[in-house]
């Protein structure tokens, strides 16, 4: 079973998986920067079919302190 909380460096991080497709990628970057989040990699990878779009699920550490604040975020 994978832990979903880490430390690096003395700060406590949660990690979140997150859907990221074209439409939504940078705006995910920008939301990852503003809360001192660390993209930690891609978990899958689905090509999409005739009817779906491409999109990945990527792991994100989001600071403790600032998981709140993450998930209020909508921008």
């Amino acid at each position: 079973m994978e832990s979903i909380t880490c430390e690096l460096n003395g700060v406590k991080y949660l990690m979140v998986e997150v859907p990221i497709m074209e439409s939504n990628a940078k705006k995910i970057e920008h939301r990852c920067k503003r809360h001192e989040c660390i993209m930690q990699g891609v978990s899958k990878i689905d090509r999409g079919g005739f009817f779906s779009s491409t999109f990945m699920i990527v792991k994100i550490l989001v600071p403790e302190k600032n998981v709140i604040a993450w998930n209020d975020d909508d921008n």
